[in-house]
């Protein structure tokens, strides 16, 4: 992920390394809340909106994965109508929407809206594909979350004034 593209003078300190499982998935660190917690296996995801990492109270509980500690962040808001769901091709999540400083790629979106995934059901989650989460980067109507997602925050804070974002994939 590019923090401003070449032709604005992106630097190494700009770009989220990724990591490659199996030509299949694409994972890359993120960080939420103050101080921060580190996820440094978020699938990165062009094909929906929200952000979400695993919780503390998840239904998966594994030494190789992270999980979101909402008492440890003193910038964590509840929000009232906090419950969450989403559905994919294969798998499912759900849980409660919160608000916390997200970084990813050097970029700060302030009072960001995520959820906490409480319960996941067919991810393939496991110690050769770790996924602490997903962070969507679709279109903001892509959403199941009541709140802008993580680019609109950006965009709109003026972190990633160009609107753009890129992938270097490679083997």
């Amino acid at each position: 992920l590019v923090r401003s593209m070449v032709e604005s003078g992106a630097t190494t300190t700009d770009i989220a390394k990724m990591t490659n499982f199996f030509n299949k998935m694409y994972t890359g660190p993120i960080s939420i809340g103050t101080p921060s917690q580190q996820f440094d296996n978020v699938v990165f995801d062009t094909g929906s909106a929200d952000l979400w990492v695993l919780s503390t109270d998840s239904n998966i509980n594994e030494d190789y994965l992270s999980y979101y500690k909402q008492s440890e962040s003193s910038t964590y808001k509840s929000i009232t109508e906090s419950s969450w769901q989403i559905a994919y091709g294969t798998g499912s999540a759900s849980g409660i929407a919160g608000k916390d400083t997200v970084v990813i790629a050097g970029l700060t979106a302030q009072s960001q809206i995520f959820a906490q995934a409480t319960n996941v059901e067919k991810m393939a989650i496991n110690e050769y594909e770790p996924q602490d989460g997903i962070c969507g980067f679709a279109r903001q109507d892509a959403t199941t979350l009541d709140g802008q997602t993580i680019m609109k925050n950006l965009i709109d804070n003026e972190e990633n004034s160009n609107g753009q974002f890129a992938f270097y994939l490679s083997r």
